[in-house]
């Protein structure tokens, strides 16, 4: 169901004794009404509704030690409390993973550690020289 064009507030229904203040934030009141319908219309998505961050680490993976940690930096004021990993490909093709984070005093999120689950052994360290982009998901 889509929202229908609704008419917009002008300063003529406004009480004339409210209208010099009011005359202010008219504007801003359609701008709001005007956003809401677009993306009550056009589907709710992450960005438009929630504070966090959808990142990707796109990176050739060497080892543990020179490819880790990687991060970026956090730039809303609540700490984040979850990371989850959206999507994770090891040279264009899916691979399921599972990362360890933190949140550094520099407000870094970082991923620490990644493992990745495979058939054989069931729980292996990422392959080195491939291709990674992984796709996380931060919310406070």
């Amino acid at each position: 169901m889509r929202v229908k064009a609704t008419q917009r507030l002008t300063i003529e229904d406004i009480p004339k004794d409210q209208r010099a203040w009011m005359e202010k934030i008219v504007a801003s009141v359609n701008d709001y009404v005007t956003q809401s319908i677009k993306i009550l219309n056009d589907g709710i998505v992450f960005p438009d509704n929630f504070i966090g961050k959808d990142h990707v680490f796109d990176f050739v993976f060497q080892t543990n030690v020179i490819s880790l940690p990687i991060g970026f930096l956090w730039l809303y004021g609540a700490a984040p409390k979850s990371l989850q990993v959206v999507s994770a490909t090891e040279s264009g093709d899916p691979v399921n993973i599972s990362v360890a984070w933190r949140f550094t005093e520099d407000r870094q999120v970082e991923l620490t550690e990644i493992v990745k689950f495979t058939t054989a052994p069931v729980i292996a360290t990422l392959t080195a020289t491939k291709r990674y982009k992984i796709r996380v998901r931060v919310t406070p």
